[in-house]
């Protein structure tokens, strides 16, 4: 019974718990929203981590029969022809979001350490909570449920396989295409929301065209204005031109979310006061050091 509930409900159930504290957050915040599509995915796989981490710890370092030894590169945990391996910091920097425990190869000692599968489903899970909440038209909100069913699917072949393992050969095939796939998956997420980001910052300039900077309006991109003063006095300049950089994307963020309170964007808001004083210095300052 338990085995069942493995792959069916508990799938389910899990990423459902990962994405509420995002749905949450960003449903209480709805009328002061100054987040991203990059803001939600990056936190979703945050908590995914968070829970991985909790997962593995309950899994193994509370269990009562645990035996840890110390082997090359991190511990063993158990024994077996396949057992249980929790990495060192020098091992781990040589993977990509990598899961909590990976697995060592007892005589030739081959450690393998996938990517950890809850970062990928939750990522997958905070970029449909951003559609859901930062789409305009009813249906973009609507396709905020395809990364979080894509993310219920992958976690139940993947519990499956695992409680499958052994009887045919195709759950370990699917098991190791996802772990395989896992890194990409993420990082396809991240490019998608950095160009939803870019259009969403786009538009906010043309909805606030007094945030753009004189160099802008003249024809240089916002990444070289912003360089051409961050580098005149490093580091205060480049402090400066880091705050007025964040104040300004979430007014642009603001400008751009649909069911923002319009009480925000107008002039005596702090939203419009705190980029001003900034905007105007680095206005003042501007050096044609860099070009691109």
């Amino acid at each position: 019974m338990l085995g069942t509930v493995m792959w069916t409900t508990a799938p389910v159930a899990e990423e459902l718990l990962k994405i509420a504290p995002l749905l949450l957050a960003g449903w209480a915040l709805r009328g002061r929203m100054q987040w991203g599509m990059s803001d939600f995915a990056v936190l979703g796989g945050a908590v995914g981590a968070g829970f991985g981490l909790v997962e593995a710890v309950a899994q193994y370092a509370l269990a009562p029969d645990a035996v840890v030894r110390p082997v090359e590169g991190g511990w063993m945990v158990g024994s077996g022809f396949s057992a249980p391996f929790v990495a060192g910091f020098p091992e781990l920097l040589g993977h990509w979001f990598p899961a909590p425990v990976g697995t060592v190869a007892l005589g030739s000692f081959d450690v393998s350490i996938t990517a950890e599968h809850h970062v990928v489903w939750s990522v997958l899970g905070g970029l449909g909570v951003g559609l859901f909440l930062l789409g305009r038209a009813w249906w973009a909100r609507l396709v905020g449920l395809v990364p979080l069913a894509l993310a219920i699917a992958q976690h139940t072949v993947v519990n499956y396989a695992a409680e499958k393992q052994g009887s045919d050969g195709w759950q370990l095939e699917w098991y190791d295409r996802l772990a395989a796939a896992g890194w990409w998956t993420v990082l396809v997420c991240l490019a998608l929301a950095a160009l939803w980001d870019i259009r969403a910052g786009r538009r906010g300039k043309r909805l606030e065209p007094a945030v753009r900077l004189a160099a802008e309006r003249e024809g240089t991109p916002a990444g070289a204005a912003l360089a051409n003063f961050a580098l005149l006095r490093l580091p205060w300049t480049a402090a400066v031109a880091l705050g007025y950089a964040r104040q300004r994307r979430a007014l642009l963020y603001a400008a751009v979310h649909p069911r923002v309170d319009p009480e925000l964007l107008r002039p005596p808001a702090p939203l419009h006061q705190r980029p001003r004083r900034p905007h105007h210095r680095l206005d003042r300052h501007q050096q044609p050091l860099l070009h691109l």
